[in-house]
This record gives C-alpha cells, structure tokens and sequence, in this order.
C-alpha cells in the first residue's frame, strides 16, 4: 500500500528523462521543491495547474498515465514472432514487469523472466517499469514521443 504520493509515481532522474523524451507533461502529479526552508527537497504534490507549482515542476506520472502512452500492441520481427502485445503483472521476487509477449502467449502461464518477451522491464514500483519501457521505446525508434508506433 502506498505511503506517500511518490510511491504511485516514478523517481525524480526517470521524471527529468520522460520530460527530455517528449513524454506529455500534463500529469495528475508533478515533482517540485519550494524555496522554502522545509520545502528545499523535491517532492511530489497534485499538479495545480495555474497555481504557484514552485521551482523546475516536472510531471511525475502514475502507472495509468504512462500505460496511455503505451502501444497495446506493437509488430515486430524477432524470429519468432511478429506481434506483440503489452502485458502487466508482478512477478516473484515482489517486482512488477511491464512487457510486449507475443499475441499467442499465454498469460496465465507463470512468466520466466529471459522467455517470452520481446521488451521487458522489471522494478519494484510498477509506474518506474512502464516509464523505463517506454523510454527504452522511445530511444530505440519503436515509438514516438507522440505515442505513434513504427515499424520495427
């Protein structure tokens, strides 16, 4: 269960990197500091668009924002096969993978993490998964910031 709003969202260094990708900036959430002896840290508040937002806001995106940006499905040739669509679920050792597995995969099989998968991310907090995905998309030419998928 989440403590604190930056446990629904991803770290300051992915927030700063999604904002350099193009990633949409309009979140629920943002990261911001105050200058302001108790506010000097960065934190993560509600996004009072209009209001004061303090120093350098960046968007902090929840899990639902970023899976918006998310293909469902991408095509791909690896070999094996040529679509893949996104899946979502934890794993073992209390992590969370976001990943694209082929179209006939069968989800209600445990995954084994190296099988079955094309783009794989794994971490803790399932909102930091799904940004590094789609960063790592993003970087690879795969997708566009704009969430227009290309061929691969």
């Amino acid at each position: 269960m989440p403590r604190k709003l930056s446990d629904l969202t991803v770290s300051l260094e992915t927030a700063r990197a999604l904002e350099a990708a193009g990633f949409p900036q309009d979140t629920a959430l943002i990261w911001t500091r105050f200058d302001a002896p108790m506010m000097r840290r960065p934190f993560v508040t509600m996004n009072r668009r209009g209001d004061d937002r303090g120093i350098d806001p960046c968007a902090a995106p929840m899990l639902a924002e970023i899976l918006r940006e998310l293909p469902d499905v991408i095509e791909h040739d690896t070999g094996d096969a040529d679509l893949y669509r996104r899946v979502l679920w934890p794993s073992d050792d209390a992590s969370t993978a976001v990943a694209y597995v082929p179209d006939d995969f069968d989800v209600s099989e445990p995954l084994r993490l190296g099988h079955h998968s094309w783009a794989r991310v794994e971490r803790p907090n399932a909102a930091e998964a799904a940004a590094l995905l789609w960063l790592a998309l993003v970087r690879a030419g795969h997708v566009t910031p704009e969430g227009e998928v290309r061929d691969a």
